[in-house]
Order: structure tokens, then C-alpha cells, then sequence
């Protein structure tokens, strides 16, 4: 039974509560080997470090059409491109923003929709690109640094524009509001 790790994120099927079977969860080994409960939920949530060695020392099992769960090595950069291409994005701003916390330092990040850079920072999101997940949940489906989404968005009424950049002036009213100006309203 392995005792130590280092420099591990582990997303796993936590949850169990009224309305749901499982949903991820995460827990990290940071690189001194301390456990980091990041996201726990249900009552399979993982809150301690004797729970987080029981799971990961035990025989690897199916169970609701997949993995139990899955390793992230943090000193591998293949490792982290993974989770960045893999992980819902509604989780994957809160852990890489919970992580680069923990380590003091940005080692994870997410990839913005429109200018396709490594972020850091918050993840905003389109408030109408959704869709449910199957069960009683969404998934938004962009994720957009703060300049994207700033340019896309009026900085008068905050009106949000995926389309195209809704500020269309330089005062930065979007459509509507260039409208409303003109007729002095």
C-alpha cells in the first residue's frame, strides 16, 4: 500500500445525495505530499487524508459507465493539457484556480474560446450557451477570459454578444443602447 504522493490531482466520483448518483469531485497531494480537499460532495465526498489513500490504493473498478477515478500528474505538462481538454468547465476554472492557490504560483490553467490563450484567472461564460448534462444539471459551453468576454459584452447594459463584439461605438454601447442615446432616453 503507497502511503506518499506528490504533485497529484485526482478527480474522482464523489457525490450521493437526493438527486444524484455521483458527481466529480477532487483532491490533491501537493508537492510536499499534503492533502487538499478541493471539492467534496454527497457522502462519498473525500474530506481526509485516510479516505483519499483508501481510494487511491484500491483495486481500480467500473461503476456507472466509468473510472472511479483519474490521475492528474501536476509535474507533467501532458498530464495537466489532459485535464485541461477533458474536465467539464464548470469544474475546470474552480480547480485550476483552487490549485495555483495552493501552490502559490500558476502551474494549471484553461484555454479561452476566442483568443485561444492559457488563462488563470476567472472563467466567464456565455449566460445563454447551455446545455443539461442528462441528469438534473448544465454545462455551459464556452469559457472566455476577461477581455474576451469584455469585448463581447456592452459596458452599459452588459448585454452579452457571442456573435460578434457587441460594443459598436466608441463610447461602447452595444446596439440597443446606441439606439436608446440617440433618442436621448
Amino acid at each position: 500500500m503507497k502511503r506518499a504522493f506528490k504533485n497529484l490531482l485526482i478527480q474522482y466520483k464523489g457525490g450521493g445525495y437526493d438527486g444524484c448518483h455521483w458527481e466529480w469531485n477532487y483532491f490533491l497531494f501537493d508537492s510536499k505530499g499534503i492533502f487538499h480537499n478541493i471539492a467534496a460532495s454527497g457522502y462519498k465526498g473525500i474530506k481526509t487524508k485516510d479516505k483519499a489513500l483508501e481510494l487511491l490504493n484500491s483495486e481500480p473498478k467500473s461503476s456507472w459507465g466509468g473510472a472511479e477515478f483519474y490521475e492528474y500528474n501536476l509535474k507533467d505538462a501532458d498530464s495537466i493539457a489532459e485535464f485541461v481538454s477533458e474536465v467539464n468547465s464548470m469544474h475546470l476554472g474552480p480547480v485550476v484556480k483552487a490549485v495555483n492557490k495552493i501552490y502559490k504560483k500558476d502551474i494549471m490553467y484553461w484555454i479561452c474560446n476566442e483568443c485561444e490563450d492559457k488563462q488563470t484567472g476567472d472563467m466567464l461564460r456565455d449566460p445563454n450557451a447551455y446545455h443539461g448534462d442528462g441528469r438534473v444539471g448544465i454545462i455551459y459551453t464556452t469559457q472566455y477570459c476577461e477581455d474576451c468576454y469584455c469585448s463581447h459584452s456592452c459596458g452599459y447594459c452588459g448585454e452579452f454578444n457571442e456573435l460578434e463584439e457587441n460594443n459598436v461605438d466608441e463610447d461602447g454601447h452595444c446596439i440597443n443602447c446606441v439606439s436608446k442615446v440617440k433618442e436621448g432616453a
